[in-house]
């Protein structure tokens, strides 16, 4: 028999569960050497972000893109950027953003995957459906092909009804293992969605999929100005002038 059943039994308390995590996530910002968070409504700086910025190739604009743009940026974005560029930042500043809005009409709803927490047996449109609460049922004698395509087609007809946003940390940090079944999953996805819209990070010599139907952005180097502005609001001001004197006085000061 070949049948496809849905339940949905689960799904209002799945996502908001998930909803409260990305809340959770998207709060408060810290780095790997450092023992101590932060607020991220404390500290964040509005990155420039670059079209078609990667490999060294840089569309200009009147005005550069900010990650405060990235919430009312139509379609799918690709953002790409070297380690420590604040990609995962740009997403915790879109899912809080996304977040506050949730009491407005038709707010978008966003969905946190993370590719470093992926295992080998992780399946792609699984995970999705579980965070959105859904379980699909097919007869025994449905082939698998036709499993996984039913089990996508469900998958984004769920998302773009919401609509989600769907935020992809980290791709060059999924498991070896799986990256080539990962991207080509992101790829059916990123062609699958008409409504909602995904938003992925990788690092920027990670990028070589080329995915369609995406634009490609690029966080840029901090400005002087910047960095000022980051290290009053993460160190205040007496200790900031003590930071930015060593940095200015290093031998690598202003080289990137």
């Amino acid at each position: 028999e070949y049948f496809a059943e849905v339940s949905a039994v689960n799904a209002p308390p799945c996502l908001e569960q998930h909803i409260k995590m990305v809340a959770a996530w998207a709060e408060r910002i810290s780095f790997r050497d450092l023992t101590v968070s932060k607020r991220l409504s404390d500290c964040f700086v509005d990155l420039d972000l670059e079209l078609g910025r990667v490999r060294g190739v840089t569309r200009s604009r009147s005005r550069p893109y900010r990650v405060s743009d990235l919430v009312n940026l139509r379609g799918h974005i690709v953002l790409v950027g070297d380690p420590g560029a604040g990609k995962t930042t740009s997403l915790q500043r879109v899912a809080s953003k996304l977040i506050e809005e949730r009491a407005e009409p038709l707010p978008a709803i966003p969905l946190l995957l993370r590719f470093r927490d992926f295992s080998g047996s992780m399946q792609f449109t699984d995970v999705l459906l579980g965070i959105l609460g859904l379980s699909v049922t097919f007869g025994a004698k449905t082939p698998p092909a036709t499993r996984a395509k039913v089990k996508f087609a469900i998958l984004c007809r769920q998302l773009n009804r919401l609509p989600a946003v769907v935020l992809l940390d980290g791709l060059d940090e999924a498991p070896p293992t799986s990256k080539e079944l990962l991207v080509r999953d992101v790829s059916e996805l990123l062609l699958g969605l008409d409504v909602a819209r995904v938003i992925l990070t990788t690092r920027t010599g990670e990028y070589r999929h080329h995915f369609e139907n995406v634009s490609l952005l690029g966080v840029a180097p901090l400005t002087d100005g910047q960095i000022r502005q980051f290290a009053i609001r993460w160190l205040g001001s007496a200790e900031s002038k003590a930071f930015l004197n060593a940095v200015r006085d290093s031998p690598y000061g202003g080289s990137e």
